[in-house]
């Protein structure tokens, strides 16, 4: 009876389940370990390493309405993967690792209106990779990752952009962890 129940209750949307439609693949070989973010109707991607195992510090724009990719301002600084971003006004990549597999502490603000960047206050926790990120209201977050190549991290900062400043928060009471995903709902 209950697995009857179930398929009568997923039925309907199995019935108008919508296909995949291919949109433009992106216009460069291959990426690993990029970072990506939402602006209004765009989608931006970048940073990460290439084929053949160079790193990035490019920035690209995808428009969906069009369905093309452009490439934007690259990031001013080292070139790098495992970033990660938020958007609370503005996009904000920030730590990372680099090519001499130094743990980044950095954080840069893109502006999409001037296709821009400026540093900003770099996060006072250590620097890492496959750090986590998610925003509440005009806040910025940023929890967890790797400071090397062995330890996890739990430690929970909070990024002020009006101010930009960074205020540490209670740590993620689970095990240190990297490398996870958050999502926001509505």
């Amino acid at each position: 009876m209950r697995t009857s129940l179930c398929i009568l209750l997923f039925l309907p949307a199995l019935l108008t389940a919508q296909p995949w439609t291919p949109r433009a693949s992106f216009p460069l070989p291959g990426r690993d370990d990029g970072t990506a973010f939402t602006i209004g109707n765009y989608m931006y991607f970048g940073t990460g390493m290439q084929v053949g195992f160079s790193l990035t510090n490019d920035l690209w724009r995808y428009e969906p309405g069009t369905d093309s990719w452009s490439q934007m301002a690259s990031m001013p600084c080292s070139l790098r993967q495992y970033c990660a971003s938020f958007v609370t006004t503005r996009a904000y990549v920030l730590t990372g690792i680099d090519n001499n597999n130094i743990y980044l502490n950095d954080v840069w603000e893109y502006d999409p209106a001037g296709n821009s960047w400026a540093q900003k206050a770099n996060l006072p926790g250590p620097g890492r990779m496959g750090a986590s990120v998610f925003v509440n209201g005009s806040f910025g977050y940023i929890c967890c990752g790797r400071k090397d190549a062995v330890n996890k991290l739990r430690d929970v900062w909070e990024f002020n952009s009006g101010s930009n400043t960074w205020a540490q928060k209670q740590n993620f009471p689970g095990t240190p962890r990297y490398l996870a995903v958050t999502f926001r709902g509505n």
